[in-house]
């Protein structure tokens, strides 16, 4: 079917809208002293951590997240363990910085003497602190989504950035938006093999634009990722966009926030039902944690499953984020570690209480 070119301009300002608007997050719960202490820390093992998980320390790592549409993959993401940081005392003294090291402990393991938790959940290419103090300051999801948006539509990057990158949709020949974000979606989520081999010539060199990207913008206000943790995030951008993309850009077109159910039909001259199906991916997802707990769980019983599956609760996510949740951010976690809920930084998505750990970010450094 034709769309005209009202459709186009609703659905670039609908992308734009996804990716400013994924996990929006509240930066600066980190007291400015304690945040400097945590840019300027040593870790001594981060490295080791990163590549056991299947991560590049060095960075530009080989595609980890699977292309094809999840459908009941098990991901290994230790959902019983505490991400510990302990404290070198007298290296830190030597050298004026934090330095420490990760190990991961049982869920009811107590700290102390110099260990504290970081994050629940087993440690990953994100879990140093020097990116946590980027979690906190910096709208992570925010920059990275527009890179990767640029990545996958060929628009201009945002500034600065490297050079401009032609586009996935383009490269494929799938044609413009919204129909070749659409084709784009579906063909990824059929698991066509000769799509998929077609894709994965590309996706080496969309990786490297996002990430490129990404790291220049984080720079720009004067912060950085670790590298192996700037791949974690430039992988799972693309791998959100090429599975949720288009459900996200009519989640947003439509003004629909991260907690409120779309409602059908949607207003005049925007988009037509029958190219949305409206649909819980909460109560559909078959993905899990760990030999078998769900990554969606409508009992909400621990840090990482999300809830619901009922659009009354003030706690249901819809469609957009509930995709992204059951297919990406499983493998955010399994590679990454660190997530903001499970760090105890809060996000303006509504979540119950017992999803955001309660962390308190000091590891001995002082308050003045």
């Amino acid at each position: 079917c034709k769309m005209n070119s009202k459709l186009v301009r609703l659905v670039v300002a609908g992308l734009v809208l996804w990716f400013d608007s994924m996990y929006l997050v509240l930066a600066g719960e980190i007291p400015v002293q304690i945040l400097v202490g945590l840019k300027e820390s040593v870790c001594t093992n981060c490295d080791k951590i990163t590549e056991k998980v299947g991560i590049n320390p060095s960075g530009f790592s080989p595609n980890v997240f699977d292309v094809p549409f999840d459908e009941g993959a098990d991901v290994k993401v230790k959902l019983h363990k505490k991400c510990i940081v302990k404290v070198d005392e007298k290296a830190t003294a030597e050298s004026k910085k934090l330095t420490y090291s990760l190990k991961e402990k049982s869920g009811n393991a107590s700290c102390g003497n110099g260990k504290f938790v970081t994050h629940l959940g087993g440690c990953g290419a994100c879990s140093s602190l020097h990116d946590l103090a980027t979690y906190d300051a910096i709208d992570l999801t925010n920059i990275a989504g527009q890179c990767a948006f640029a990545a996958l539509i060929g628009t201009p990057p945002p500034t600065p950035a490297p050079a401009s990158f032609p586009g996935l949709l383009s490269l494929l020949g799938l044609g413009p938006l919204p129909q070749g974000l659409l084709l784009l979606q579906g063909n990824v989520r059929a698991g066509d093999p000769a799509f998929l081999a077609q894709l994965e010539n590309f996706l080496p060199s969309a990786f490297a634009f996002t990430r490129g990207c990404l790291m220049q913008q984080i720079a720009a206000q004067g912060f950085s990722l670790t590298p192996g943790c700037a791949d974690v995030w430039a992988w799972n951008q693309l791998n959100s966009g090429l599975k949720c993309g288009f459900d996200c850009v009519l989640t947003f077109q439509l003004n629909v926030l991260p907690n409120d159910p779309i409602v059908f039909p949607p207003p005049a001259g925007t988009f037509p039902k029958d190219i949305f199906e409206a649909g819980s991916y909460c109560s559909t997802c078959k993905n899990t944690f760990d030999g078998g707990e769900p990554v969606c769980d409508a009992q909400a019983s621990n840090i990482t499953s999300f809830f619901p599956t009922v659009e009354k609760s003030p706690y249901y996510l819809n469609d957009c984020f509930q995709c992204d949740e059951c297919i990406a951010f499983p493998y955010f976690l399994r590679y990454g570690g660190r997530s903001r809920r499970n760090s105890g930084l809060a996000s303006l998505i509504n979540r119950p209480p017992n999803q955001v750990a309660e962390i308190d970010h000091v590891y001995g450094l002082p308050i003045v």
